[in-house]
């Protein structure tokens, strides 16, 4: 089990077993996240556990979930070493938390499209973006009355529709949600990138089925930013 700052230097594939550390993805979540005091904070895909440490310290109740043991340990362990009180549950998306509600939702969930190098960490288990959508169907359920739900997310824009077109299917009509978008890229681009990201530059094969998934998806770019749901009162 690595952390990032024990990654390959050479370029070399990672590990697939790797849990990595707090990344830029992971920052720009903790700068969008809402920090007034709440009641309880669920912190869906916890990771390394930096998402929950940092909702803490304005939180009374903190619920971290992963379908990954190895982050729930090293979420318990980020807990420890910070000095604070984080509930930990294994479980995939809301199985965890039937029944219950929570003020703030914070989630960096594997958004990767394409699920091709099979890093956990990274890598949508889900077909296409599928993600995205099951996510802005299922949050809305777990936000008391004017609590938020903040997620990074990306997303398939075709050929006959704008960046937003897709995304704005899914979105729940009990809320009001800010749309943000980061980058696009082309479907070249966006898998020579997670390519390079993984150690498998050049890996022709592997770019070759890649692009054949998004492309079989009729995916011309894939659109990446964030996602802020207010249930209303």
């Amino acid at each position: 089990m690595l952390f990032r700052s024990e990654l390959p230097t050479d370029g070399s594939p990672l590990p697939t077993d790797i849990v990595p550390g707090p990344g830029g993805a992971s920052y720009s979540l903790l700068h969008l996240t809402p920090r007034t005091r709440v009641a309880r904070v669920w912190d869906l895909g916890c990771g390394s556990g930096v998402q929950s440490v940092i909702a803490a310290q304005h939180a009374d109740n903190v619920v971290a979930t992963d379908i990954d043991e190895r982050c729930i340990e090293l979420t318990r362990q980020s807990a420890q070493a910070s000095g604070v009180d984080i509930e930990t549950r294994r479980g995939s998306l809301a199985e965890p938390v039937v029944g219950e509600n929570f003020n703030l939702i914070v989630s960096n969930p594997p958004f990767v499209i394409g699920n091709a190098t099979s890093l956990v960490h990274r890598e949508s288990p889900l077909e296409a973006d599928s993600l995205t959508a099951e996510l802005l169907s299922l949050l809305p359920a777990h936000l008391e009355d004017g609590g938020h739900a903040v997620v990074l997310s990306a997303w398939l824009v075709t050929a006959d529709s704008e960046w937003q077109t897709r995304v704005e299917q899914w979105l729940p009509e009990n809320c009001d949600v800010w749309v943000g978008l980061r980058s696009t890229q082309t479907v070249d681009e966006y898998v020579d990138f997670w390519l390079a990201d993984s150690g498998h530059a050049d890996d022709v094969s592997l770019r070759d089925l890649w692009r054949g998934r998004l492309n079989a998806w009729q995916g011309t770019e894939v659109a990446f930013g964030f996602i802020v749901v207010r249930k209303r009162e």
